[in-house]
């Protein structure tokens, strides 16, 4: 590590593979004391539990995320994904390329490094060794994945709050998800319903946004729509499926 970091700037991470709920104080010591970053499991599991196998709720992933900013001492170093080579792909044969949407965009928003496995922007399928590896036999820039992954990766690079931002969760449910990150004056609110069926009405929710209205980052990649803010609170509205909105203060360039 002494050469490799002896050419700055560079970021190296490895691999330390963590099961479903499997908590190793060893892999954070590694992460915090030897001067490079990880693949960060816990992250990548619990999102996979959370959209992947609806084996838990965001509760769940909003606990993650507040043991982790604890436990690692530069959580936003730690890279995060959905798909790795050493596990089955997030998508499956016959199911709905939203979930696949949907945690791409918690990824890009969410604090980390996010890692992009090729082929999940085309929805690759495949469990096992080589089938979670397969040759890509064609490339579309059309995809609704490619499209949400293009928009979000811009807006990472010219809203700081994406990169270093802290995470607070400003309302939640078992399957509503809505937080904010901040830096400086930066700030970005996310927003998500992974229901197929349900449509909850969200109110009361705080904001560091000023006072306005806010349109959806991603142009309606995802059904968001828009919201209102005024002293601090985000007014009323109904969610259904899928629909997620990104804000910025008013004078950010999206």
């Amino acid at each position: 590590m002494e050469t490799i970091n002896s050419h700055q700037p560079v970021f190296t991470f490895g691999e330390w593979f963590l099961g479903e709920n499997e908590v190793d104080q060893n892999y954070y010591d590694f992460a915090n004391k030897y001067g490079m970053s990880l693949l960060d499991f816990r992250y990548g599991q619990e999102l996979r539990q959370v959209l992947r196998n609806n084996s838990d709720s965001w509760y769940g992933f909003d606990r993650m995320i507040s043991e982790t900013e604890t436990k690692y001492e530069q959580p936003i170093d730690q890279v995060t994904f959905l798909d790795n080579h050493d596990m089955d792909r997030f998508h499956t044969i016959g199911a709905d390329t939203k979930k696949t949407d949907l945690a791409l965009t918690v990824m890009l928003t969410s604090r980390g490094v996010p890692n992009i496995y090729y082929g999940t922007e085309q929805y690759l399928t495949g469990n096992g060794d080589p089938n979670n590896r397969g040759k890509m036999t064609s490339f579309s820039q059309t995809t609704k994945a490619y499209q949400i992954i293009k928009k979000l990766s811009t807006l990472r690079k010219t809203n700081q709050a994406l990169g270093f931002g802290k995470t607070k969760q400003r309302w939640i449910n078992n399957d509503v998800y809505v937080y904010e990150r901040q830096f400086g004056n930066d700030i970005v609110l996310v927003a998500m319903n992974k229901s197929t069926t349900a449509t909850y009405n969200v109110s009361g929710a705080a904001t560091s946004l000023p006072a306005g209205t806010y349109t959806d980052q991603l142009t309606g990649l995802l059904t968001g729509g828009s919201v209102t803010v005024s002293g601090g609170t985000i007014s009323a509205f109904d969610w259904t499926f899928l629909q997620s909105n990104y804000r910025s203060l008013p004078n950010m360039v999206l």
